[in-house]
């Protein structure tokens, strides 16, 4: 009984991240499995799965925010939320989504909620290429603090069918 939940685990594990690349957690997770199943405690096994998903561990940094689906050709929006004001902006990290997608343009709604110091929307407008995967992962920073840790981090992961 033991080794069935074990590989049940396996699965649901190697299912819920296989989409995000990370295999140091992959990694990890094998090498708690079979000292777990050496050992009959697949329920520590299971609480350290529940750990490494809510805790939110370095390791987890790849999780995906989103999954946008989309049709080559089309186009879609990313909206985010940020305050201007202060300095803080959206950007995205890299260019390897440049391969299936382009970046239109960014716009900002400003207060866009109506409140007394609301937030600002930032918006890009994406269009997708050609058909295939790829992830794009935003900072918000101040631009000017190039070398610092972001205040926030999403990674959507985009399928262009």
């Amino acid at each position: 009984m033991p080794i069935q939940i074990n590989f049940i685990l396996y699965i649901v594990f190697e299912h819920f991240f296989s989409t995000f690349n990370s295999h140091v957690l992959i990694e990890v997770f094998l090498q708690v499995r079979l000292r777990a199943v050496k050992q009959n405690y697949c329920m520590k096994l299971l609480g350290l799965l529940i750990l490494f998903i809510f805790c939110g561990t370095s390791g987890l940094k790849a999780l995906v925010n989103d999954t946008i689906k989309v049709k080559a050709g089309n186009t879609f929006e990313i909206k985010l939320i940020t305050n201007m004001g202060t300095g803080y902006s959206w950007s995205i990290t890299d260019s390897a989504y440049s391969a299936n997608m382009s970046l239109d343009s960014v716009t900002v709604a400003n207060n866009y909620e109506g409140k007394d110091n609301g937030s600002d929307l930032q918006v890009f407008h994406m269009k997708a290429l050609t058909r295939g995967e790829t992830k794009l992962h935003f900072v918000r920073r101040r631009p000017w603090e190039k070398n610092t840790k972001p205040e926030e981090e999403k990674t959507f992961a985009i399928i262009i069918e």
